[in-house]
């Protein structure tokens, strides 16, 4: 199956592209696409999938659109 996975240009500090498509084996959860994704976990705040808030354990389904929140902290 393929998901598409964006990250916005802030992925392009970490070498990747501000979206990738990949490919995927049927019953694919969110975390097995995010390591095809080159940005560090630790730097994602938030994952939706097609417009709404998902876990990293939640399956995938073909066409699913992924996109990737950079976690943002400060004071």
């Amino acid at each position: 199956m393929t998901v598409t996975i964006r990250a916005g240009k802030w992925a392009r500090q970490y070498g990747g592209k501000e979206s990738v498509e990949v490919s995927l084996e049927e019953g694919a959860i969110v975390d097995d696409a995010l390591q095809e994704a080159p940005i560090p976990l630790e730097k994602i705040g938030v994952i939706l999938r097609n417009g709404k808030p998902v876990s990293k354990s939640a399956t995938l389904h073909d066409n699913d659109k992924l996109e990737l929140l950079q976690l943002i902290i400060g004071g």
